[in-house]
């Protein structure tokens, strides 16, 4: 039952285009072509799109979890007390990218 759910909610997930566009930015920050800034942007158009979805409250999750990693990773005024190598970070995108990509070939 629980895996179905999973299942349904990432299909559902996968189809906002705000999502989508946070993933492809993550593809191209690990090939070297995208920067945590706009990581970063991208990570804040789905906050800001998961305000506007009536739907599961995982959308707000999601989003909260990318801003919070990117934000450990960037730490750009060095407040954050535990913050992320860039390996740490590279090994969390690609954890990311490969639970997304599951849902994504289940949509093709």
């Amino acid at each position: 039952m629980f895996v179905s759910r999973t299942r349904v909610i990432r299909k559902q997930m996968i189809q906002i285009t705000e999502l989508r566009a946070l993933l492809v930015a993550a593809q191209r920050y690990l090939a070297g072509t995208c920067s945590i800034h706009e990581l970063n942007g991208r990570a804040g158009a789905l906050a800001d799109a998961a305000k506007l979805f009536d739907g599961h409250s995982v959308f707000h999750q999601i989003a909260n979890e990318w801003s919070k990693m990117i934000d450990r990773r960037w730490n750009e005024c060095g407040h954050v007390a535990c913050p992320l190598s860039e390996e740490q970070f590279r090994i969390w995108l690609i954890e990311q990218i490969a639970f997304f990509d599951a849902g994504i070939r289940e949509l093709d």
